[in-house]
C-alpha cells in the first residue's frame, strides 16, 4: 500500500482466485483515501535473482513505489519491471513475474 511516499507492506497470501472451487480466503479490509494506491505481485518479482543470487526483494519493490509515488500506474509498473530487469541482467529468472497497480482518485 502506498500513501504519498510511505509504503506499507500487506501479507495476503494463498491460492490465486478462481484456481480452485474449494479454496477459502482470508479477508483484508482497508480504508483508502483519495491517492492511495495498492500493488499487487506475485512472488516472482520479490524473489527475482542477480548473478549473485541476491533477491530484489520485496524491500527492492517499495523502494521503485516509493521512488515513484505520484506516477501513472503505467509508468510506476514500467519502471518496477525496469528496475526488476536491470537487477536481473542475464540471469534467467524461473517464476512468472505478475503485477496489478491500483489508484483510488478519491
Amino acid at each position: 500500500m502506498l500513501r504519498g511516499t510511505d509504503s506499507r507492506v500487506l501479507h495476503i497470501a494463498g491460492l490465486p482466485p478462481g484456481l480452485f472451487s474449494i479454496a477459502t480466503y482470508d479477508e483484508l479490509s482497508l480504508q483508502l483515501e483519495p491517492g492511495d494506491s495498492l500493488l499487487f505481485f506475485t512472488d516472482g518479482l520479490s524473489d527475482a535473482r542477480n548473478i549473485r543470487e541476491q533477491e530484489f526483494g520485496v524491500e527492492g519493490i517499495q523502494e521503485v513505489c516509493r521512488s515513484h509515488a505520484g506516477e501513472s500506474p503505467l509508468d510506476l509498473l514500467d519502471h518496477l519491471f525496469s528496475a526488476i530487469q536491470d537487477f536481473t541482467t542475464n540471469c534467467k529468472q524461473w517464476d512468472d513475474m505478475t503485477a496489478a497497480y491500483f489508484h483510488f482518485a478519491g
